[in-house]
């Protein structure tokens, strides 16, 4: 494959992520970067089939933005990101692991993104519907936040002991468990990360009209008939839908369950067995590891009378590793969610005669 192939599609897929924003700002900054990578893939070679494209996609977005608009430089890292080292610290990681609820964390760890902007666009209800779908993604967007700082501050936290520790009787099973505020503090970042998912195919179910009981809505059943002759096939309110990011959030679902598919490697292998990790926190027993023990340079197998049948075991890192996929998932379903909700209320704009009377809504700051 040429050179320039990986970069000038990262371009493409820059180009068609921006068009789906809300925020002019934001599409014209991911619409200048992705210029840019085309520019660098088709000077590195491309394959024959993508020069033309590559070249249509170039003299689109440069008859839209102006070539000395798109040239620019454009200031991305000038932004205070907290005054406490402990702050910045915290920021730059969520920067550098891509976690900001922000479309520009996806262009690179820049300080511009370094807050959680990103949100519901407009919507348009019946005039007695109060804003409960604002409400619900307020009530996810927090506690994406609150899963993504506990897992933070178990990580730093590592290997300190709380006073809450302090005192406790615990039996040592020799198979160097991990135990602490810091290793619960990650494990339920995992729980709160895996249970937005589940909610966000109750938002779906609402905002969609799909008309499943609100009791057994998962997302990984809520794109399915559970019932009738048609048990198990995609339901008509999704199959005839033109929205790409609904089904960004549909293919996303596949990842993460694993279903039976035709091309199963086409998945995320980093989500597989995340479902059956979180079985275990929530419904069974989940044992996290010492990645080596403390004198030992790597890992050793445990005799067969020391493996603890009982539990689910993991080692630290790994789990570490999971968390953090998990992390990144939520934040693409988030972001999926109100895209899809974005080309969804533009489709029911091209069809409305009723008048509209706008409704503002102030901002939420902490403390209020």
């Amino acid at each position: 494959m040429p050179a320039g192939m990986a970069v000038a599609n990262r371009g493409l897929g820059l180009i068609h992520y921006g068009k789906l924003l809300y925020d002019p700002g934001h599409t014209q900054t991911l619409q200048q970067k992705a210029y840019h990578f085309l520019k660098e893939g088709y000077g590195l070679g491309l394959e024959s089939g993508a020069i033309e494209l590559v070249k249509k996609w170039l003299a689109e977005v440069e008859c839209f933005y102006g070539h000395k608009s798109l040239n620019a430089k454009v200031d991305l890292d000038s932004y205070p990101i907290g005054d406490s080292d402990a702050e910045q610290a915290y920021r730059r990681w969520c920067l550098a692991e891509c976690l900001y609820l922000n479309p520009l964390n996806d262009i690179g760890p820049h300080t511009i993104a370094a807050r959680d902007i990103f949100h519901l666009p407009p919507l348009v209800t019946p005039i007695d519907v109060g804003p409960g779908y604002h409400g619900l993604f307020n009530q996810l967007k927090q506690e994406f936040i609150a899963a993504r700082s506990l897992f933070y501050e178990g990580r730093q936290a590592d290997g300190e002991t709380c006073y809450s520790d302090h005192d406790m009787f615990l039996y040592d099973t020799l198979d160097y468990p991990r135990y602490g505020l810091a290793v619960e503090r990650q494990r339920q970042a995992f729980r709160m990360a895996y249970s937005i998912l589940d909610k966000i195919a109750y938002y779906i179910n609402e905002y969609y009209c799909v008309g499943l009981n609100q009791n057994k809505v998962f997302l990984r059943s809520v794109w399915f008939a559970s019932s009738g002759p048609k048990k198990g096939q995609l339901l008509p309110v999704f199959a005839d839908r033109e929205n790409w990011p609904l089904r960004g959030l549909y293919f996303l679902s596949r990842d993460l369950y694993q279903l039976e598919v035709e091309h199963r490697e086409v998945l995320d292998p980093m989500a597989k067995g995340l479902s059956d990790l979180r079985n275990s926190l929530e419904h069974r027993y989940l044992k996290i590891h010492d990645i080596v023990p403390p004198s030992a340079t790597e890992r050793v197998q445990l005799p067969s009378h020391l493996i603890d049948e009982l539990a689910h075991s993991i080692y630290l890192d790994e789990f570490r590793e999971k968390s953090l996929h998990l992390l990144r998932l939520a934040r693409a379903a988030l972001i999926y969610l109100s895209l899809s909700i974005r080309q969804e209320e533009e489709r029911k704009q091209t069809s409305r005669t009723s008048p509209m009377a706008p409704t503002a809504l102030a901002l939420w700051k902490p403390g209020s």
